[in-house]
């Protein structure tokens, strides 16, 4: 009698495999398998729902057993990943994980096509093509961003895609400073941003944005808005101001690295944004720079040599792991996607320069005075 229940039960597993593994089911077939191969016992996690995104991605609704957490789970990402052999995200939604999947692949390149006006926030701003789509995040709720790799890997064409972005935005009044410490790279736009290349220039411009901090910061406590969010539902005009520093390893000036400090602390509420992007954001880089680093909620990592670099902006190997191709990367902020940066070559972005009106910039930086030659 034992016997035949055994082969009853053997009989049943096989039928329940093979209705697993049915033809269109390989995505929930491989999220099934990992999870019988890491807890072979009860309680575990359960599928308890499957829904279908677009074409090869998937969202499954997972329920974990009594005594199982979330970081354990979160953990084992990466043989989700492998299994599907795809890509996976895993978060948590109250007590329900959600996994997103795909098996889609990410180009080696896309053209720049990018319209800020179709996308809901203040600040959108294109962060590349993910296995899961397109990622586009508000740069308003962040509001700091670092990006960092090594030389060639994508770092300076995002920038240009970002400013662009912010520059077609004509729904959002928007205010914008370019720090270009190699004094060639964003040339072409000193008539639509204001273009900070020497180091005078930068420690003016530092200490004017400080009192435009200041000066907001007094407006918003005179109206009882906590951010600029607040103030301009209020109908009350007050233009975002985004602060793009490119090579930040050059701001050698500890008046300029402290006056950024500072707009990180507190820019947020008055609407100040800061993007630095680096090669390598090392400790030795800039003075308290261990400080600053704290205030990016935002990453952008492109590849970097080792997992020691990728740590630091990280906290994991990722960014030394994916492929050494031009704009390939990794997000994270609300959550972490390898992503497909959009290709913007200079050209096209002066040919996109000739439909947008000169923006009138807030000019922080006094001509020096011409000295009369002594008589």
């Amino acid at each position: 009698m034992a016997k035949q229940q055994n082969v009853i039960e053997e009989v049943r597993d096989q039928l329940k495999y093979l209705f697993l593994h049915r033809k269109g089911n390989d995505a929930h077939a491989a999220v099934q398998d990992v999870i019988d191969a890491i807890w072979t016992k009860d309680p575990k996690p359960k599928i308890m729902k499957k829904i279908k995104l677009s074409g090869d991605a998937y969202k499954f609704l997972i329920s974990l057993g009594a005594g199982l957490g979330y970081k354990e789970f979160k953990a084992k990402e990466q043989l989700f990943a492998d299994a599907m052999g795809g890509k996976v995200q895993v978060e948590k939604r109250g007590k329900v994980i959600t996994m997103q999947a795909s098996t889609i692949e990410i180009n080696k390149e896309y053209p720049y096509s990018f319209d800020p006006n179709q996308h809901k926030g203040y600040l959108p701003i294109h962060f590349g093509h993910s296995a899961i789509g397109e990622v586009v995040k508000d740069l308003a709720d962040m509001p700091n961003l670092i990006i960092a790799g090594h030389p060639g890997a994508g770092k300076s064409n995002f920038l240009h895609g970002l400013i662009m972005g912010l520059l077609l935005n004509k729904k959002t009044d928007i205010r914008t400073v370019v720090f270009d410490f190699k004094r060639l790279e964003y040339s072409y736009l000193r008539d639509h941003v204001l273009l900070i290349t020497k180091e005078d220039e930068a420690i003016q411009a530092f200490g004017a944005i400080n009192k435009e901090l200041d000066k907001r910061l007094t407006e918003l406590e005179s109206k009882g808005c906590q951010k600029i969010q607040d103030y301009l539902e209020q109908g009350c005009e007050m233009p975002f101001l985004v602060v793009v520093i490119d090579e930040l390893a050059e701001m050698h000036n500890e008046d300029c690295q402290s006056a950024l400090n500072r707009i990180l602390r507190l820019g947020r509420a008055a609407g100040i944004c800061v993007v630095c992007a680096t090669q390598r954001p090392s400790s030795t880089m800039m003075k308290a720079f261990g400080d600053s680093k704290a205030m990016f909620a935002g990453t952008m990592c492109f590849h970097v040599r080792d997992g020691i670099n990728s740590r630091m902006l990280l906290d994991n190997e990722n960014a030394a792991l994916i492929p050494s191709i031009p704009g390939r990367g990794i997000y994270q902020w609300d959550n972490e996607l390898e992503t497909q940066g959009m290709f913007l070559p200079i050209k096209k972005a002066r040919q996109l320069l000739k439909e947008i009106d000169k923006v009138e910039v807030m000019n922080f930086v006094e001509q020096p005075r011409k000295m009369l030659p002594p008589r």
